[in-house]
């Protein structure tokens, strides 16, 4: 998927969500059992709102700038600092310092993949919900 298709935020189902919230508005519950009923589904709707919105916002959410520099000039700021330890071998402080700086990369690596979820190879796929509507829009056999 390109990046510019990735950013789309759909919004195809709000009219359904709206439409099923103004149907549910106008049901007046009679009895005790139907009004804690519709109590518990009220609430369940607004989480279901709720989580919608917050994912929706997510697609377009990254890590404020300053944030990512903090963490790139950290890492720098680490690296530098493991020149100061004092070994016997160059070679061993060598190699330490190889390793720290592979971990401290592997790290902002998935730091940026975690950033953006929606996007790239390790992302977030549509094929979990897409199976999930599918089997609530097949008829009951």
């Amino acid at each position: 998927m390109a990046d510019a298709e990735a950013r789309i935020i759909p919004n195809n189902a709000s009219g359904t969500l709206n439409d099923f919230q103004g149907h549910f508005m106008s049901y007046e519950p009679v009895t005790e059992r139907q009004k804690i009923v519709a109590q518990e589904i009220y609430r369940t709707f607004n989480d279901l709102a709720e989580r919608r919105r917050a994912r929706l916002d997510s697609i377009t959410a990254e890590m404020p700038g300053p944030l990512w520099i903090l963490v790139i000039v950290g890492a720098l700021v680490c690296i530098a600092v493991t020149w100061f330890f004092h070994t016997r071998s160059f070679g061993i402080h060598f190699w330490m310092t190889i390793q720290f700086s592979a971990l401290l990369g592997l790290m902002i690596y998935l730091i940026a993949v975690l950033d953006n979820p929606y996007r790239g190879k390790l992302s977030v796929t549509p094929e979990p919900l897409e199976r999930v509507y599918e089997q609530l829009m097949t008829p009951a056999r």
